[in-house]
């Protein structure tokens, strides 16, 4: 099993925009291994909520590069990283630019060991200086070169964008239709099982070009391969229409790698994100 080469190329594309980097001039045949932006000049966030500060970083991210930028309510542009395919694409603010560069653009290992304890540690202790602190250190999947279309053993039901709001009870799929403002939820599949929905899968539009998935079972359905199968349909779907679907999950949540690893999915990324210790950004 692989990752396609269109797909991770799509992806690491993505990726500059996340971190405020302009693309590199084609045809230099040049792929920097480390990659760091800095974070552009913001007001503060002050009585603006999560939702509406987010969407001012990713419009002027979005003006900084050209693409939309992928932005989560409640985390701090103050710093990003991504790590992944070998390479790091990185922000940091003008404070700590200067030291991300000496720490993270030195001879001192490959991208792949950046996301150790002890650099974790390290770059924790820098952001407390600024009132900041990693909030979260999450593993990404992408999908696998595709097989055969899979055929659904059980009866399911598609929700377009327009449909979502139709849903009575979505509390039990919290996960799976978790959107907002910047991440509107864009289509779902369900299992349905019994005159209920047994289980459902998601995807919400990060940014226009990949579209996150997530996944639930109601807990009497569970080992039953309805989730695994829910995801598999949903990315082939997803896939179907032009869009990346990528799955993210906890570096402690085993079970939901499974489901993704057993859906057709692989790790392709690791990302840290970073909050304000008083919850608004200075």
């Amino acid at each position: 099993m692989r990752i396609e080469e269109e797909i991770l190329n799509r992806a690491a594309e993505q990726f500059e925009a996340d971190c405020c980097l302009r693309p590199l001039p084609a045809g230099n045949g040049k792929k920097e291994n480390v990659r760091i932006g800095r974070t552009p000049l913001l007001p503060k966030q002050g009585f603006w909520t999560e939702a509406a500060y987010a969407g001012l970083v990713r419009e002027r991210m979005e003006e900084e590069t050209g693409k939309v930028p992928r932005i989560y309510e409640g985390t701090d542009p103050f710093f990003r990283a991504i790590f992944g395919m070998g390479r790091v694409w990185m922000m940091a603010d003008e404070r700590i630019y200067d030291w991300c560069v000496k720490a993270y653009l030195s001879e001192k290992g490959r991208p792949e060991w950046f996301g150790r304890f002890e650099d974790l540690r390290d770059l924790d202790d820098q952001l407390r200086r600024y009132g900041k602190r990693i909030a979260d250190v999450r593993l990404h999947f992408l999908p696998a070169a595709q097989r055969e279309k899979t055929e659904p053993l059980f009866p399911v039901r598609w929700y377009e964008e327009s449909d979502l709001w139709e849903i009575r009870d979505p509390w039990p799929f919290r996960h799976a239709l978790c959107s907002s403002e910047q991440m509107p939820g864009k289509l779902a599949v369900a299992a349905l099982a019994d005159g209920e929905t047994a289980a459902m899968a998601g995807a919400a539009a990060d940014c226009p070009d990949m579209w996150q998935i997530g996944v639930d079972v109601r807990s009497r359905w569970e080992g039953k391969g309805l989730g695994t199968a829910l995801v598999r349909l949903l990315a082939e779907e997803i896939l179907r229409r032009g869009k990346i679907p990528f799955y993210a999950t906890a570096s402690s949540h085993i079970r939901s790698m499974n489901t993704a690893l057993a859906a057709g999915f692989l790790p392709a990324w690791t990302e840290i994100y970073v909050r304000s210790r008083e919850g608004k950004h200075p």
